[in-house]
Formats: C-alpha cells, structure tokens, sequence
C-alpha cells in the first residue's frame, strides 16, 4: 500500500510474514518494522493530519474567496459615486461586478460539490 503525502513525501506499507509491516518514509534506508496494531494508528494518524491541512488550506482559501468578494462590493460602492459620463455606465459596470461574482460563486460550488462541478486544473 503507498500514500503520497505530497510531492516530496510517500509512505509505503509493504506486509511481511505474519502481521508485520515494513513503513519506508521516501527513502528506502529509513524504513521500520511496526505490527498490524501500530500499522493501523500510524494510518490513522496520518489520516488526521492530512484531513487537518486540507482544512486548513480551504479556510485560507474560503478566507481570500470572501475577501475578494467584499472588494467587489466595496468597488462598487465607490464607483456610484462617480457622476455618470455616459447612460450606459451603470448598468455595465454591473454586469461586470456579477460576472466577477458569478466566477466566485461557481469556484465555491467547484470546492463544495466537485462531483457535479468538476475542477479542472
């Protein structure tokens, strides 16, 4: 069994005779052997951690998402206060204040819901 941690980290369990098990940390020279039992919470462990830096790296990004979000708000509160130079200007200034919207909406469902908005890198 292997995990890839990230690009630089890979954890591997290869099973032995009996319930050992042989853990390799991406360098084939670092490896010990654990029982079933410890196998199985080191597992565990490292399950929470990756769970805990995936959390933590969607706050950041739901952070920079509400942030920006605000800005259009903001940007749109200060250009009504410019005085109209042509009839049109309002209305296209907010069609381009929900575009912008609209592309942060859909990145939300994006991270929500990826089954039925697939990310495309």
């Amino acid at each position: 069994m292997k995990f890839e941690v990230d690009e630089f980290v890979s954890i591997e369990l290869e099973r032995f005779e009996g319930d050992d098990f042989s853990i390799v940390l991406s360098d084939p020279e670092n490896s010990t052997c654990f029982g079933l039992d410890e196998a199985k919470t080191l597992r565990n462990a490292l399950d929470l951690m990756i769970g805990e830096i995936e959390k933590s790296e969607r706050l950041e990004t739901e952070q920079q998402e509400r942030k920006v979000l605000k800005l259009t708000a903001e940007c749109w509160n200060e250009f009504i206060k410019l005085k109209p130079t042509h009839p049109s200007d309002i209305g296209d200034f907010a069609d381009g204040i929900h575009a912008l919207q609209k592309i942060l909406a859909l990145r939300m469902c994006r991270r929500d819901r990826p089954d039925i908005f697939p990310i495309k890198e």
